[in-house]
C-alpha cells in the first residue's frame, strides 16, 4: 500500500513511519510533507493508496489540498487530537480516522480495514461526496444527517429517521422508520455519542432507541420497548429506571 503523509509535527510522522514499518499490511510512504504547498505538489506528482492527513497544517487546512489536487482517487485516514473541532465531523461523516496519541493498534485496525475497501469510480466520486459533506458540517455544525459506509461508497440519511440502531462486536445495523437495514461495519461506539445528541437512549449496551418513535413501554425485570414501527426492543435492567424517567417527563 502506497502511502502520503502530510503532519505538521515531526514527531508524529517519525513515529506513524515506525509504526507503519511493524504493521503486518505491506506499506510504503510514498511521500511525506508539513504544508499545504508541498502537499498540492507532490500529490500531483505521485499515485497513492491511502493518505494520513492532519486537518491543520502549515499554509492552511489539509481542505486547501484535497481540494486543489486533479483526483481523490485514494483512500483518507484522518489524525486528530482529542478535543478537536474535527473530531465530531469524522463521526458524522464516516471518514477512517485515529486519534493523537497514535496507538499502534488503532492504527494497524485502520489499515487493515482500508485494506479492504475496493477502489473504483463509484468509490470515489462517493468520497468527493463525503468530503464535501465533512467541511460542511466542520463550518456549519451541527448537522441533521449522518454518513454510513457501505460496499459501494458512503450514504447520507437523516439521524431523523433512524428508529434504533444495534451493535453486533465490530458491527452495527441500522433500523429505519420505513424499516429498511443498513449494516455498517464499524462499532456501535464510533456513533453513539452522535445519536445521543439527536434524542437516542441505550436501552442495552447493544441497542440505542430514537426516543421519538416510541409507542409503548411493556413492564418487566427489564422491559421492552415498542417502536412505532413494531420493533421491540429489550431494556437491560439497569437501564430500566433512567428510562423510566425520561418517559415520565414528557
Amino acid at each position: 500500500m502506497k502511502i502520503a503523509l502530510i503532519e505538521d509535527n515531526s514527531a508524529i510522522r517519525k513515529t506513524v513511519s515506525s509504526y507503519l514499518s511493524r504493521s503486518e499490511v505491506d506499506t510504503e510512504i510514498v511521500f511525506e510533507t508539513d504544508n499545504v504547498k508541498d502537499g498540492i505538489r507532490l500529490f500531483e506528482k505521485h499515485q497513492v493508496d491511502l493518505a494520513i492527513l492532519d486537518v491543520e497544517i502549515k499554509g492552511g487546512l489539509i481542505f486547501d489540498v484535497l481540494n486543489a489536487i486533479s483526483s481523490l482517487n485514494f483512500n483518507i485516514l484522518f489524525l486528530s487530537s482529542h478535543g478537536s473541532y474535527a473530531l465530531d465531523a469524522f463521526r458524522y461523516s464516516a471518514f477512517n480516522f485515529i486519534v493523537k496519541p497514535i496507538d499502534f493498534d488503532q492504527l494497524n485496525l485502520q489499515l487493515f480495514r482500508i485494506l479492504k475497501v475496493h477502489q473504483d469510480q463509484e468509490t470515489t466520486k462517493s468520497l468527493k461526496q463525503q468530503l464535501d459533506f465533512l467541511q460542511g458540517v466542520i463550518h456549519e455544525s451541527p448537522t441533521e444527517k449522518i454518513a454510513l459506509p457501505g460496499q459501494k461508497g458512503v450514504d447520507f440519511h437523516r439521524i431523523s429517521e433512524i428508529a434504533w440502531v444495534e451493535a453486533d462486536s465490530s458491527y452495527c445495523k441500522f433500523h429505519f422508520k420505513d424499516r429498511k437495514e443498513i449494516i455498517v461495519s464499524r462499532p456501535l461506539k464510533e456513533f453513539s455519542d452522535i445519536l445521543m445528541r439527536h434524542n437516542f437512549f441505550r436501552t442495552h449496551r447493544s441497542s440505542m432507541i430514537n426516543l421519538g418513535f416510541i409507542k409503548q413501554y411493556i413492564k418487566g425485570d427489564g422491559g421492552v420497548v415498542v417502536l412505532e414501527n413494531g420493533s421491540e426492543i429489550q431494556v437491560s435492567r439497569r437501564r430500566k429506571d433512567p428510562l423510566i424517567e425520561i418517559l415520565t417527563k414528557n
